[in-house]
């Protein structure tokens, strides 16, 4: 969820906007090589946000103001680019402040590279140098996997994050993977497969996902 965190701008959504969306896609080719992309969108609260940014603080934080998001954000895909000696290629960010909608993507040549920029994100978020390295993504023996690292679970929230909590509760956060072969099985209940057979999507409340990351995980059969 670190990552996931970074890309809505450390919180400035998640304070300040009850009405967001999360879109995470995956997509492979046939090589295992891929592209990474993941957006939030806040369009339909962007009134609201656009009035609180100029606000110097809200519910008691320093409120960040349009250049420390975009600093923020370069930040991130300066990250994701110290990457590209390891396979990361075609990084690319989108800032629209009129819409509220933010993304970043890339491609990455195999899922290990792949972890590693979302790692390197994690320990730019984190502030630290060293982590404990987490593979979000498996890919092997014609399985593909979602994993979730349980150490992120908050399933004791302090009184004073509860009613952020309560302001996200209708914010969502959805997965899209995309193969080159039709896909024969899914582990998660909540995730579904397309028409074409070659896609699955899933989608579940972020405050579920903050409280037990463990419901977002998924092992794809083909």
């Amino acid at each position: 969820m670190k990552f996931l965190t970074s890309i809505l701008f450390v919180g400035l959504i998640v304070l300040l906007s009850g009405c967001f969306e999360v879109v995470e896609e995956v997509s492979y080719n046939t090589n295992e090589s891929g592209s990474y992309s993941i957006t939030a969108n806040a369009s339909l609260s962007k009134t609201r946000l656009k009035t609180l940014l100029e606000l110097d603080t809200f519910m008691g934080a320093d409120m960040p103001d349009k250049y420390d998001i975009m600093v923020y954000l370069d930040s991130i895909e300066y990250t994701i680019i110290k990457s590209s000696r390891a396979g990361i290629s075609n990084v690319k960010k989108n800032i629209d402040f009129d819409n509220f909608i933010f993304s970043i993507s890339f491609n990455f040549n195999k899922t290990e590279t792949l972890n590693l920029a979302l790692n390197n994100v994690a320990k730019f978020v984190a502030k630290k140098e060293e982590m404990e390295k987490f593979n979000m993504f498996d890919f092997s023996n014609k399985i593909f996997s979602r994993n979730s690292n349980q150490k992120d679970a908050k399933t004791d929230i302090p009184d004073k994050y509860k009613d952020v909590i309560n302001q996200v509760s209708d914010a969502t956060f959805t997965s899209i993977y995309r193969f080159q072969t039709p896909v024969k099985s899914v582990g998660n209940k909540h995730s579904k497969i397309s028409k074409s057979g070659k896609a699955v999507m899933q989608k579940q409340r972020i405050p579920e996902i903050i409280k037990d990351p463990k419901i977002f995980q998924n092992t794809i059969n083909f």
